[in-house]
């Protein structure tokens, strides 16, 4: 995923919450460790899975990276 220099991901994809709770089912949280702590994008599955939410390339590199773990686990 490209990144502009300088841009914050936080502004880029809304509003966080310091929130680090499990989601409840058909939600999906992107945690994000910040130097102030953890905290959490709250999107729901729905949204993202039809693109109705600035999330979708963070969710697809997120996909991305557990297909890659999945794989290398399977390997071993």
């Amino acid at each position: 995923m490209d990144w502009p220099v300088g841009t914050n991901i936080i502004s880029v994809y809304g509003a966080c919450s310091g929130d680090a709770s499990p989601p409840k089912p058909g939600q999906i949280f992107f945690y994000l460790v910040c130097f102030d702590g953890v905290r959490a994008i709250d999107i729901t599955e729905e949204s993202l899975r039809t693109g109705k939410t600035k999330c979708v390339d963070l969710g697809n590199a997120a996909q991305q990276l557990i297909t890659e773990l999945r794989l290398t686990t399977e390997k071993k």
